[in-house]
């Protein structure tokens, strides 16, 4: 592997309230360090951390795992988004004032932290929610998966949206020859990660069930 490559994935660091949950598993495989953000409580500490926090005392370090030991070592941190991670978005940028920080919406901004908690001089806002996104320059990268006809139709709608957008999509399994031109050879995950810094809004299409997600730039 390059060492650029390999080295600028070094640097980037995943905060999850629960290290051990499958997508940031998924990016510690990928040789992508992942850390826990908050230190590993008894329950009422937890809680008394949360009114901690809540109260807006801003001496939140003793709190925090040991990976802010390693804090000026890292360009881009992304950091789960939750009601006690907003402080940690402040400690972060106060200690290190350059580091790249992405607040990753796993659900709704408006079933989430509210918006207005982080502060757009100290992170970008990323969204994993359809109307959250709209609005936005669009990425797709994946696999057919039997959803390409609906893959297509989405995309033409973001054209006559005039949202620009661009879809990278590889064949899996058998290939629809409807759509043949359609398809992409498997790329790496480093050139994912290139085009994903390109673009403004991430979708993913997971079923019918679960709709459209993607990430969004806060304004």
């Amino acid at each position: 592997m390059d060492n650029n490559i390999m080295s600028s994935r070094e640097k980037c660091l995943f905060l999850w309230l629960n290290d051990k949950e499958f997508h940031a598993m998924e990016a510690s495989k990928r040789a992508v360090e992942v850390a826990q953000v908050y230190k590993q409580h008894p329950t009422i500490m937890r809680a008394i951390r949360r009114i901690y926090i809540e109260l807006n005392i801003p001496w939140i370090s003793p709190w925090i795992a040991s990976w802010k030991k390693k804090l000026r070592y890292y360009e881009v941190i992304i950091i789960h988004a939750s009601k006690i991670t907003p402080p940690v978005v402040k400690f972060i940028k106060r200690k290190c004032p350059n580091i790249r920080i992405i607040v990753w919406y796993w659900n709704p901004t408006n079933k989430c932290v509210s918006l207005d908690k982080f502060s757009n001089k100290d992170c970008e806002i990323w969204s994993f929610d359809e109307g959250d996104c709209a609005k936005y320059d669009v990425l797709f990268v994946g696999g057919d998966k039997g959803r390409i006809k609906k893959l297509v139709e989405i995309q033409r709608k973001f054209n006559e949206l005039e949202v620009s957008s661009y879809f990278y999509i590889t064949p899996t399994g058998k290939v629809n020859e409807a759509f043949k031109e359609v398809y992409k050879e498997r790329i790496s995950y480093p050139d994912i990660l290139n085009y994903i810094s390109e673009s403004k809004a991430i979708l993913d299409y997971v079923s019918e069930n679960h709709g459209l997600f993607g990430s969004v730039e806060k304004k």
